[in-house]
């Protein structure tokens, strides 16, 4: 577990985690909900390239009650932000929890292509999120829809900053609520 205080932590560099179990980065439970108030934790990327954290073969990964953002007026369109997914050799990445947190570029920012890419990826749960300033808020894999199952996005909010779709490509068994 990785508990953040309050604060604003500005990451420069891509964070990879490849084949860990049972990873919780987590800011102080501020209550229920994805407003600010509940979020006094920032991690805000400066770079303008990569993801700011990519899970591979991760099972058992929590994020929450934290604001995650990306503030480069460069950051590429073809980027996504927050990937979840597999490379060879590693495992499939399930039992994903986001919640009560944003996930967003600042308002100068350039707007990123993905700012969620599930590939390979299981059991996915993302709730009271608050997604802004991109292209896409959540992206399923390009290819068989069959390498992202059981996805729920519940009680969540897409901005009208995200200018393409909220939801793209969804896989077998995404309920949306």
């Amino acid at each position: 577990t990785v508990l953040f205080p309050c604060g604003t932590y500005l990451l420069t560099s891509q964070i990879t985690v490849l084949n860990k179990t049972n990873l919780r980065l987590v800011g102080p439970t501020g209550g229920r909900g994805a407003t600010s108030a509940n979020q006094c934790v920032t991690l805000q990327y400066t770079l303008n390239s990569d993801s700011i954290f990519h899970f591979d073969g991760v099972a058992g990964l929590e994020i929450g009650w934290i604001s995650l953002t990306y503030s480069s007026a460069t950051f590429p369109a073809s980027s996504s932000f927050l990937r979840l997914d597999k490379v060879a050799g590693a495992a499939v990445t399930g039992q994903v929890y986001l919640h009560d947190m944003t996930i967003q570029g600042t308002n100068t920012s350039s707007r990123a292509a993905l700012l969620v890419f599930l590939d390979q990826t299981n059991d996915v749960t993302i709730e009271r999120v608050i997604f802004a300033n991109a292209k896409v808020a959540v992206n399923g894999p390009n290819g068989p829809p069959s390498g992202v199952i059981n996805v729920r996005i519940r009680d969540s909010r897409f901005e009208n900053s995200i200018s393409d779709y909220p939801i793209k490509v969804a896989g077998w068994g995404w309920v949306i609520e």
